[in-house]
């Protein structure tokens, strides 16, 4: 079996606080029984993270599904709160369409991720239109994330639109949704 993991990363390039931000959210999963308060090898990366726990059935529409992942080694939160691009896992764009006027603005050489990354830019001018966007209000296929901050959820299923609006909610800003499979 292969690793899956949905990430939910705010719609800013630059979260700000985004560490103090990262505690508040790993405080509220941990009292609404989301999550285990004790970090552990539960998600793929050498840090550990916190393992989900028995009350996050909850937080989605596939309980059996819950049920039967549950029992899995990799089956924990992970929190990201560096500047990080949220892909897909090596599939790469399909498509970048402007925000404004949808014309087609992705370049073969990706130069816009290095423009993001190194420059500390956020925002970038459509080709088409000459209108300038933050990086996250881009239509990305599939759908892509950058950000300073991001709750990636390993190998659990369908989340519920509650938990989406909950969680922005919280952050004071929408979410992309990022699904990535290993």
């Amino acid at each position: 079996m292969s690793d899956t993991s949905t990430t939910f990363v705010p719609k800013t390039s630059d979260y700000p606080n985004a560490q103090v931000k990262a505690r508040e959210v790993i405080e509220w999963l941990i009292l609404g029984d989301i999550i285990n308060p004790v970090i552990s090898d539960c998600i793929l990366n050498n840090e550990g993270g916190y393992r989900i726990s028995s009350g996050a059935i909850k937080l989605t529409n596939d309980p059996e599904g819950f049920n039967s992942l549950a029992g899995l080694h990799t089956f924990g939160l992970e929190i990201i709160h560096t500047k990080t691009v949220f892909d897909t896992g090596g599939n790469g764009l399909d498509s970048m369409r402007c925000p404004g006027c949808h014309a087609e603005v992705l370049t073969e050489d990706y130069s816009f991720i290095e423009k993001w990354w190194s420059e500390e830019r956020t925002t970038f001018t459509c080709t088409n239109c000459d209108e300038s966007y933050e990086i996250n209000e881009f239509i990305f296929t599939p759908e892509w994330g950058f950000s300073n901050l991001g709750f990636r959820f390993w190998n659990f299923p369908w989340f519920t639109t509650q938990f989406k609006e909950d969680l922005e909610g919280i952050l004071g800003c929408e979410v992309k949704i990022i699904h990535q499979h290993i």
